[in-house]
């Protein structure tokens, strides 16, 4: 008779990523909204510094991302389209975080 084989131990369990804090999912989109269209630069340097944004232009095919406060966004048009999309996430994420 043959032994069944051993069964391999489960890795551990990655922990769940925090709630977001839908006040400052509101706040960051809403100075997003107020200071991209004339402090573009000033902005994207205070959330890189500040915020720990991450902004990065992925190629010509994939456009710019940006991830800020465990979301992540992109546009093919530039850090302004992925900064507004960026702020449409986080207002939809502070959305669903208030009904849960």
């Amino acid at each position: 008779m043959t032994d069944k084989a051993e069964k391999k131990p489960r890795a551990p369990r990655k922990p769940k990523a925090p709630k977001p804090d839908a006040a400052k999912l509101r706040a960051l989109a809403a100075e997003i909204d107020a200071k991209l269209n004339q402090h573009q630069n000033d902005l994207v340097h205070r959330l890189e510094a500040e915020e720990g944004a991450k902004i990065a232009d992925d190629g010509p095919a994939l456009g710019w991302s940006v991830t800020l406060a465990g979301i992540r966004a992109t546009g093919t048009a530039g850090v302004r389209g992925a900064l507004s999309n960026w702020a449409n996430a986080a207002r939809r994420a502070a959305l669903k975080a208030e009904a849960a």
